[in-house]
């Protein structure tokens, strides 16, 4: 950043233009303005502050290299914050984005984001003395690439799932692979309750701090709905001509077609046979996740290690405790509630590893996790009669996710690619629409039409992403 002089919070901290070749910005802006131009040393290239005719620094440009690559080329105006995490937070809320992740320069931390309106800004926090990076704050959702990026394999994992089953078509396939990699890949339905996890990790990362009145109740419902419903609706209009003519007696189908617009079909699993969107009752779970997060995140606010490896614990068996209570495993919200409670669980613990002098390194932990839920579902068989796979992989789901969100080693670099984390943001469209798209994809008779269809899944994907899940989100947002 061009200039380290740090006005008060709300002040306009600078204005930076960050481009593929600044030395010819400079040459345009010095002739065009008259300002001078002084070079400030990047180690292997320059950046240059542009100065007026006093001496004082007005503007800098710097190139699109190294922290700043993927930086819009605008001049970026830098907004003073007290706060630059709390600050990111609250622009998520109102329905604005994060472009990249936070970075460091000089000391100081920032991050880019585009409001409303599609322009960009940068929140800029002083770190606390010149020279020295401001201290660690517990990163928040959006900002922890790796687990984005660990989303789209998730996905596309439970997509494979519904492909190598008996009868479809890359069951041949999957028919040669050794039995404990066979088992890992029809293991896909298992990647659901990472997902559960996930939630609540991000959930607690999102609003762990929020004050629960009237209006920010109101604006996290609207948030979650907008998070949801959106793409399902688009699901469900992309399956609707199989619905119009499915062989059902019409009270029946008006009874289902109700259940599934009202997202509660995960309620009555076991009391209906349609598979209009199988993966859909994964949505039941969420929305009443989000309806009990509130309540969940109230005890374990600012909760230290005991508190935190307490409901851990609690959460490890509740499930077991509830089939004994004699709940229903058709009951899927309340009976995945325990894969919520631990993500929200392991985002306390992660606040408390990120708030050591030194942390740990995130391979510690995911390679540990990722081998143990491997396994575990690798050879099943090994578990006790007492122990279901879900409860066993459970608590490894909550360490692999803290230490990607630790980052450090080349599948968290790998996870973190700016190709994989677009993927891993379109990763719920990914789940949502491969279903209603498969249902149009059994009629082909075409060479690799299962890899056909694979691809087209990631491509639909990606642009719903685009064009209609973020513009959706934004819009009903900003709304509320």
């Amino acid at each position: 950043m061009a200039n380290d002089a740090m006005p008060a919070p709300e002040q306009i901290a600078c204005i930076d233009l960050t481009v593929p070749d600044a030395g010819a910005l400079r040459d345009f802006y010095r002739d065009v303005t008259g300002c001078t131009a002084s070079p400030v040393p990047m180690g292997d290239y320059r950046d240059y502050c542009m100065n007026a005719a006093g001496g004082q620094t007005v503007a800098g440009i710097c190139h699109a290299l190294g922290e700043n690559a993927d930086l819009p080329a605008v001049q970026m105006v830098y907004i003073a914050v007290a706060g630059l995490d709390a600050a990111l937070r609250r622009a998520q809320d109102l329905g604005g984005k994060l472009v990249g992740t936070p970075k460091s320069a000089g000391g100081n931390r920032f991050c880019v984001i585009q409001d409303l309106a599609g322009a960009y800004a940068a929140l800029y926090e002083k770190g606390v003395a010149a020279g020295v990076a401001a201290a660690p704050r517990p990163a928040r959702a959006g900002l922890l690439p790796a687990l984005t990026g660990l989303r789209f394999f998730l996905a596309l994992w439970v997509i494979v799932d519904h492909l190598v089953g008996p009868g479809h078509a890359f069951e041949p396939f999957a028919q040669m692979l050794p039995h404990p990699l066979y088992m890992i890949v029809r293991g896909g339905y298992l990647a659901v309750t990472t997902f559960f996890v996930l939630s609540g990790f991000v959930l607690a990362r999102t609003y762990g701090g929020t004050a629960w009145n009237g209006r920010n109740l109101w604006k996290y419902g609207v948030a979650r709905v907008a998070r949801v419903y959106p793409v399902y609706l688009l699901s469900l209009l992309i399956v609707a001509p199989f619905i119009v003519v499915a062989k059902t007696a019409p009270a029946s189908k008006g009874w289902l077609v109700a259940m599934h617009l009202a997202l509660v079909q995960g309620w009555f699993v076991g009391h209906y046979t349609v598979g209009w969107n199988v993966a859909a009752w994964t949505l039941s779970c969420e929305m009443f996740f989000y309806l009990m997060f509130p309540l969940l995140i109230a005890p374990l606010r600012g909760g230290g290690w005991c508190k935190s490896l307490a409901v851990a614990a609690l959460a490890c068996v509740l499930t077991r405790l509830l089939w004994r209570a004699g709940v229903s495993d058709n009951l899927k919200p309340v009976i995945h509630l325990a894969d919520f409670l631990i993500g929200i669980a392991a985002s306390n613990i992660f606040d408390l590893l990120s708030s050591l002098r030194k942390r740990p390194a995130g391979p510690w932990l995911y390679l540990p996790g990722v081998a143990a839920v491997a396994g575990l579902i690798a050879y099943p068989q090994l578990l006790p009669n007492n122990v279901d796979l879900n409860t066993a992989i459970r608590p490894f789901n909550a360490l692999l996710l803290i230490g990607f969100g630790l980052g450090g080693g080349w599948i968290a670099r790998a996870l973190s690619a700016r190709a994989v984390v677009y993927m891993g943001k379109a990763s719920y469209a990914m789940y949502i629409l491969h279903i209603p798209l498969l249902w149009w994809a059994v009629g082909w008779r075409i060479p690799f039409a299962a890899e056909i269809y694979v691809g087209v899944v990631l491509i639909v994907s990606a642009l719903v992403y685009r064009w209609i899940e973020e513009p959706a989100n934004r819009y009903l947002r900003a709304r509320a």
